[in-house]
């Protein structure tokens, strides 16, 4: 079934391929600056220490925890090993347990003017519940 537009939110780690995993998926109306605070706070809770957690609600930039945004290319990514990172997707399937996402990334932009893009699509297999 196709479900639309998304931000689809992945848990990687560079270690362990087979850790990879769906966080959460987000409505497409979100902005990107929306997402990127998201991310961080859902890592900081996840990964952080209760000092990190409790520096981190004084003050978003005091933390070691810095998200990345990507604003020509659409990716926000926070984290080492493991990473979360998420994808700005105009498709997101799910059909037999199988999540599939399609989004564009930027392949050149030699020409600023007219930077090139490209399809992509990943598939992650969905563990039911």
């Amino acid at each position: 079934m196709n479900y639309g537009a998304g931000w689809v939110v992945l848990q990687e780690s560079h270690s362990d391929a087979a850790a990879r995993s769906v966080v959460s998926i987000l409505s497409p109306r979100r902005s990107q600056n929306d997402v990127a605070a998201y991310v961080q706070q859902r890592y900081v809770d996840c990964y952080g220490s209760i000092e990190e957690r409790l520096e981190f609600k004084k003050s978003r930039r005091s933390t070691p925890f810095h998200v990345h945004v990507d604003r020509i290319r659409g990716l926000i990514d926070i984290g080492h090993d493991p990473h979360f990172i998420a994808f700005y997707c105009n498709k997101i399937l799910l059909e037999n347990a199988v999540l599939t996402f399609h989004y564009r990334i930027m392949i050149s932009s030699a020409d600023a003017h007219a930077p090139e893009f490209a399809d992509r699509k990943q598939s992650i297999s969905i563990a039911t519940q």
